[in-house]
């Protein structure tokens, strides 16, 4: 039999695990050892022939889903360089608020660059930007303050919360995954984008990219709202998520 028989054997399956996999190379004759089933598997990912949508979950893939990416500004590719250059071990991730009119109706025309960095570095990481940006930085402020002193380019600084998703791309890239919990939990972002407009959002992102479901939904724990998502999902999107079937 042929790579392709057991792919088709679980393309019927909204999502997969390791053990399916295992078992529909072992029914036609693929599978020779858990070696070559490792390197089968990476194969396959990177190929993009299959997808991961979750903890051992996958699925095999329809040519529609693609990574998540995003064109960042200058701005904020200045923003990124500064930081790797005076904090090389620090983690952290950059949102920029145009990266949602990929989604939104009613397009954001004044950006505003949300940088996460991780919570004992936020002071340091601050006191590096404010001279670079003179009034132009805001320490975690809240929607009052964010509103009072906004400027265009305005940057944010963020506690990056643990199980933030990256990028694929760069580790400081915005994962789609954070990007469709942080709608829920960052009030600047809660603000400024309608919660009508949500749907469309969720239904989009999963419609053209691939995202990791448990990921998201791990990290919709960290940030206290992964049941507030996992309703909203079911009752006003058409969203399907794979790992639940």
């Amino acid at each position: 039999m042929t790579q392709m028989a057991y792919l088709q054997d679980l393309g019927s399956h909204t999502a997969f695990s390791r053990d399916d996999l295992t078992r529909a190379m072992q029914q036609n004759g693929c599978y020779k050892s858990e070696a070559t089933f490792k390197a089968t598997l990476t194969k396959l990912l990177r190929a993009g022939t299959i997808v991961r949508v979750g903890r051992n979950q996958y699925s095999v893939s329809d040519g529609r889903l693609n990574s998540y990416s995003h064109e960042y500004s200058a701005e904020a590719e200045k923003l990124a360089d500064i930081v790797q250059q005076d904090f090389p071990f620090v983690r952290f991730t950059v949102f920029e608020l145009i990266q949602l009119n990929e989604f939104v109706n009613h397009l954001i025309g004044n950006n505003t660059i949300i940088l996460s960095v991780e919570a004992e570095m936020m002071e340091f990481v601050f006191a590096s930007l404010k001279d670079r940006y003179p009034g132009a930085v805001l320490l975690d402020p809240d929607l009052r303050t964010y509103t009072q002193y906004w400027s265009e380019n305005m940057i944010i600084i963020r506690r990056l919360i643990t199980e933030a998703p990256a990028g694929a791309a760069e580790p400081w890239h915005t994962g789609i995954e954070k990007l469709l919990v942080d709608l829920w939990s960052d009030p600047i972002l809660s603000d400024i984008i309608s919660e009508s407009e949500y749907p469309s959002i969720y239904e989009q992102a999963f419609e053209k990219y691939v995202v990791d479901e448990s990921c998201m939904f791990r990290y919709a724990s960290r940030r206290k709202s992964a049941a507030r998502i996992r309703e909203f999902i079911h009752t006003k999107t058409a969203v399907k998520l794979r790992t639940e079937e």
